[in-house]
């Protein structure tokens, strides 16, 4: 197993069912799947190095993985064979409606990544992490999806203060990426609270594996 997928262990987690027989126990995510044997799920920034990795997983535990990709820093080639794919960005409600329609579950990885990148460019580190993520929520609720996973990033937290990053580490980020995705993570915690829906956060750092963009 590639460190990729050891790294990415909470949101595999949120992929594998009560059937999986390697499961001798109900998981985090196994709770989060209910008894779903085989789920439609849509996963944003699918092209991309984490996607792609939770798109494989996805298909191998026999669910339906749906991609959307804008492919803007994802690549065709991480592409899983067989999976359907809507080339759009979570900006457009438009290609965010398409690529949900059937879906029971929601993975929501796609951003914009980059803390020197947002200083030069804030606005669309907003318009795609923030606005972005509140399409991905608000379509969900529309479709009467429940459950949803985002993944967030550890710049939330900006200078880390202690290692390893403990859950009541201050959240004080020093870039315009580091806050549009806090903003982003408060939208699914607000989100939660006035709809009853399920969201489950993850951070998944320093991660390499099948995949990795080579320099």
């Amino acid at each position: 197993m590639c460190r990729a997928r050891r790294a990415l262990g909470s949101l595999e987690d949120a992929v594998e069912g009560d059937e999986h027989p390697q499961r001798a126990k109900r998981t985090t995510g196994e709770r989060f799947f209910g008894d779903d044997r085989s789920v439609r799920v849509m996963v944003t920034g699918g092209a991309g190095f984490i996607g792609s990795n939770i798109v494989r997983r996805l298909h191998e535990l026999g669910h339906e993985p749906v991609v959307l990709d804008d492919i803007s820093s994802g690549f065709r080639e991480n592409l899983v064979p067989g999976v359907a794919f809507t080339e759009g960005d979570v900006q457009s409600r438009e290609s965010v409606e398409t690529a949900m329609e059937g879906c029971g579950v929601v993975l929501h990885l796609a951003a914009r990544v980059g803390n020197a990148r947002s200083i030069f460019d804030p606005q669309t580190d907003s318009a795609i992490n923030v606005i972005g993520t509140l399409n991905v929520l608000e379509t969900a609720r529309t479709h009467g999806i429940d459950r949803v996973v985002f993944s967030s990033s550890a710049g939330i937290f900006g200078e880390l203060k202690s290692l390893p990053i403990a859950e009541d580490h201050p959240q004080d980020p020093d870039s315009p990426y580091g806050t549009s995705k806090l903003a982003a993570e408060k939208m699914c915690l607000v989100d939660n609270k006035l709809y009853g829906k399920t969201t489950l956060e993850v951070y998944a750092d320093v991660v390499a594996g099948h995949g990795e963009a080579k320099p």
